[in-house]
């Protein structure tokens, strides 16, 4: 891990079927107010970003669903990498394992 960033390989916990598509749940803790989780991809593409808006949010946290690209979701295992990102001044860093409590790819269906 470096010491900016956490990254992950990810799986879902079962094949999909061609009426589903793979979303990131990301479950976070408590987060300061004004802070996010940046989620990117392997080769730094952002993908999304976790901010818990309401004052509850962000003493409790939560879980959330990202969207991911078709293009992304063609290779196992997903390779992503989590920052923390509390604004100017502060750089960058890795979130604590009680900022980022778990990520894992779901299955949810598709709409035609």
């Amino acid at each position: 891990m470096a010491a900016d960033r956490v990254t992950l390989e990810l799986r879902p916990e079962r094949s999909g079927h061609a009426n589903e598509s793979i979303w990131l749940q990301v479950t976070v803790g408590a987060l300061d107010r004004g802070a996010s989780i940046r989620v990117n991809s392997a080769d730094g593409a952002l993908l999304g970003s976790v901010s818990p808006y309401s004052a509850q949010a962000r003493t409790a946290g939560g879980s959330y669903l990202i969207s991911l690209p078709h293009a992304l979701t063609r290779e196992l295992p997903i390779r992503l990498t989590f920052t923390l990102d509390r604004g100017p001044p502060h750089p960058r860093r890795a979130p604590t394992p009680a900022e980022l409590l778990n990520a894992k790819l779901v299955l949810l269906p598709t709409s035609k």
